[in-house]
């Protein structure tokens, strides 16, 4: 479970870059600029196996469900939990239950509000042994899920679990309306409401995806702020060779390569 934290820290990182279109030491920009309302292109560390939140296993597949869904929380860049979904939340003093106050705010990319109903959906699928989600581990110990009212969810646990916050809490959250039919065990994009795309909660939504390509539109509407770009393209490389190569041919606005590299792109 320690690989997907990591990919859950890239997926962060890559999520800061889109925000402020800059990138870390690592990162290289090309003679083309991003400008405000238009398309950013990056690369991913190789094709992701999936991109159903149940079964992602890579940092690739982490990169593209966080910019379409959004969890309870989401982890800041200095790995502390800070409000997602949820726009506050409250810890019980025996560290065994966590009440998450949902924003009235956030809604499905369908125009659907968010509500608990959602998250006890989604907690009960990761949970599902049919599913063998990755993410279960990190929910073994939730004993209940249940609504507080109309903009509220209780998740109680069997005992304390310190990263419950950093972990389970920031999983993405589905939308149970669209998935009324989902069975155990079934791809969630296969779910006929979905009509095969992802339908999140997120600052983007999937436009189209073709091998190891992804495109995104903004969600105009997300509650957290319409996004800087229109749109962006995500492209698979397979290595920081392939991802410099794609760089150097202009086809990528950034990409992490090593320093040596970057320097050689920038001059």
């Amino acid at each position: 479970m320690v690989r997907i934290t990591r990919q859950r820290m890239k997926a962060a990182l890559a999520a800061g870059l889109l925000a402020a279109f800059v990138g870390g030491c690592s990162s290289a920009p090309t003679h083309a600029a991003v400008h405000r309302g238009g398309t950013l292109r990056l690369a991913l560390p190789g094709t992701p196996v999936s991109i159903d939140p149940l079964q992602v296993q890579d940092a690739s597949g982490t990169a593209v469900d966080e910019l379409i869904y959004d969890g309870l929380v989401r982890v800041s860049p200095g790995l502390r939990p800070v409000p997602d979904l949820a726009r506050s939340w409250h810890v019980s003093s025996d560290g065994r239950t966590y009440t998450f106050h949902l924003d009235p705010r956030a809604h499905w990319q369908d125009g659907q509000r968010v509500s608990p109903k959602d998250v006890a959906f989604s907690f009960a699928a990761y949970r599902n042994p049919a599913d063998d989600s990755p993410a279960s581990a990190w929910l073994a110990d939730v004993t209940s899920v249940v609504s507080v009212g109309k903009e509220a969810v209780r998740v109680t646990l069997q005992r304390p679990y310190a990263p419950f916050l950093l972990q389970a809490a920031a999983l993405p959250i589905l939308p149970s309306h669209l998935l009324s039919q989902y069975r155990p065990g079934q791809q969630l994009l296969s779910a006929p409401a979905l009509g095969r795309s992802a339908v999140g909660s997120g600052p983007f939504k999937l436009q189209s995806q073709s091998g190891g390509q992804f495109v995104l539109t903004a969600n105009r509407r997300y509650f957290g702020g319409a996004p800087q770009v229109s749109r962006v393209v995500l492209t698979a490389a397979a290595t920081p060779n392939a991802a410099l190569t794609l760089l150097r041919q202009g086809k990528l606005d950034f990409a992490e390569t090593p320093p040596v590299d970057a320097h050689a792109v920038s001059t």
